[in-house]
C-alpha cells in the first residue's frame, strides 16, 4: 500500500473541482485509486485489529502528507498556507469520498483515524470526511443557465 498513489495528480484534480467538473473527476480518482484500497482489503486484519490497522494507515497518509509539504520550499508563510488550503480541501473533496465510497468494514474507523492523525500532523489543519454526494450537492447549479 503506497499513500502516494492518494496523491498522484493532485493539483488536476483541484483543478476540475468545480460544479461541471467534480463528478468525472471524482470517478477518475476512485478509478486511480482503487489498487491502494484492493490492498487496504487484503492487509486488513479481522476485527481485533481493525482500530491499529486504520492508525497505521491514516499514519501513511498523514505521514506523505507531511513529507510533501517538507519537500516544496515555501517563499513565505503565504505559500505555506495555500499549500496547506489545497492538501486539505483535496483531502475533502477526493481522499475522504473515496475512503467512504468503499463501503468495507473498515471505512469509519479509518475516516475517523485519518482526521485525528490529520489534526496532530498539521497542527492549524482540522478537516472532516465527508461524501461524494455531499460535496457534490454543495455546487450552485445553473438552472436552464439563468443561475
Amino acid at each position: 500500500m503506497k499513500a502516494e498513489l492518494l496523491f498522484a495528480e493532485k493539483q488536476a484534480y483541484l483543478d476540475r473541482f468545480h460544479a461541471s467538473g467534480y463528478p468525472a473527476a471524482f470517478e477518475a480518482y476512485q478509478s486511480q485509486v482503487k489498487a491502494f484500497f484492493d490492498a487496504c482489503d487484503s492487509a486488513c486484519p479481522a476485527e481485533e485489529g481493525v482500530e491499529d490497522f486504520c492508525k497505521e494507515i491514516a499514519g501513511q497518509i498523514c505521514s506523505y502528507a507531511a513529507e510533501q509539504k517538507k519537500q516544496v520550499g515555501f517563499r513565505n508563510e503565504r505559500e505555506e498556507e495555500a499549500w496547506q488550503r489545497d492538501c486539505n480541501l483535496f483531502m475533502v473533496a477526493y481522499v475522504f469520498p473515496a475512503i467512504l465510497e468503499c463501503r468495507n468494514s473498515y471505512y469509519k474507523p479509518l475516516t475517523k483515524a485519518v482526521e485525528k492523525t490529520w489534526a496532530k500532523t498539521f497542527k492549524s489543519s482540522k478537516i472532516k470526511a465527508a461524501t461524494f454526494e455531499t460535496i457534490n450537492s454543495g455546487f450552485h447549479k445553473k438552472i436552464l443557465g439563468l443561475f
